[in-house]
């Protein structure tokens, strides 16, 4: 009896250590992520099944496009047209203007206008950025001298001028292109620096006036690309033989100065440039002009260089 029950004691231990020894099989399944059900989880699971990788002709294909170099981004400079950034500034000489001859010989072939011929005939040109409250006054003072002058606009002048841009073009002047944002056009693309030209003769179109071939660049600061995109599109760069410091509003030169200044640097040929904002400008026009007629200049048009 007793061996009988000590069998059956070892079967049943024997069964309950089979049953603790078990391991499940491991599931192949994904984690069920949290908050998607399992129906989700099985959806995309097929979804990726479903994918057919490419071909190795195709792989191939794929590896030789992103061996090409990157398609080029247009800038400045192309086309063996160099985008170095010049200033042009002035130097007041006797006899002629003084300049750097490499800038002057780059002027000269794109067309480009600085100085006239060496003969007694000057060429009065004025900036207009903004109105300063003289720019009626200085168009008075030549009407009674029977001189005519070129003004360059900037686009914001157009836009809150109109009615002295008509004035400036009904009194027989000359109204040039001075860019619609006066910016540093030498550190512009081909197309954003034609935008700043034809954006002016847009709003110059707007009011009934023909548009300009001639363009100052602010602060007279350009580049072969500057002056090869405006002249690809019938613009000519006007530039300076003659300029001073007077476009500051709040330290203006003393009238008699001002006056001395501009004599100064009237040399036969001479493009004068002086800024309207000017005061001093403004109230010495009048003996400037009458001071160089009476030492034989007569004043010239830019349509005539």
């Amino acid at each position: 009896m007793k061996r009988v029950l000590l069998f059956l004691f070892s079967a049943v231990l024997a069964s309950l250590l089979a049953a603790c020894s078990y391991i499940p099989p491991v599931q192949n399944n994904p984690p069920i992520s949290e908050g998607h059900p399992p129906e989700v989880i099985e959806e995309v699971k097929e979804e990726e099944e479903e994918i057919d990788l490419p071909e190795e002709e195709e792989i191939k294909e794929s590896e030789e496009e992103e061996d090409e170099p990157p398609r080029p981004v247009e800038t400045p400079g192309q086309d063996n047209v160099s985008a170095k950034s010049l200033s042009f500034w002035y130097q007041l000489k006797a006899d002629r203007v003084n300049t750097a001859p490499e800038i002057g010989q780059l002027l000269a072939e794109y067309g480009g206008i600085f100085v006239g011929p060496p003969q007694k005939t000057v060429y009065l040109t004025f900036d207009l950025g903004y109105e300063a409250g003289f720019t009626p006054k200085i168009l008075d003072t030549l009407q009674q001298q029977g001189v005519k002058a070129a003004f360059f606009v900037t686009g914001s002048f157009v836009k809150n001028q109109p009615q002295l841009v008509k004035r400036i073009a009904s009194e027989g002047h000359l109204i040039g292109n001075h860019t619609e944002s006066h910016p540093d056009l030498s550190q512009f693309s081909p197309s954003e620096i034609l935008h700043e030209l034809k954006a002016v003769d847009s709003l110059l179109a707007a009011l009934g006036l023909p548009s300009t071939e001639f363009f100052r660049p602010p602060q007279g600061v350009f580049s072969e690309v500057v002056l090869k995109t405006a002249g690809d599109h019938g613009y000519r760069a006007v530039l300076w033989s003659f300029a001073y410091r007077d476009w500051l509003t709040d330290n203006q030169p003393e009238p008699e100065l001002a006056k001395k200044t501009i004599l100064a640097g009237a040399v036969p040929g001479s493009v004068l440039l002086l800024h309207a904002v000017s005061r001093s400008n403004s109230e010495v026009l009048g003996e400037v002009i009458e001071e160089l007629k009476s030492r034989g200049y007569s004043f010239g048009s830019l349509n005539d260089l």
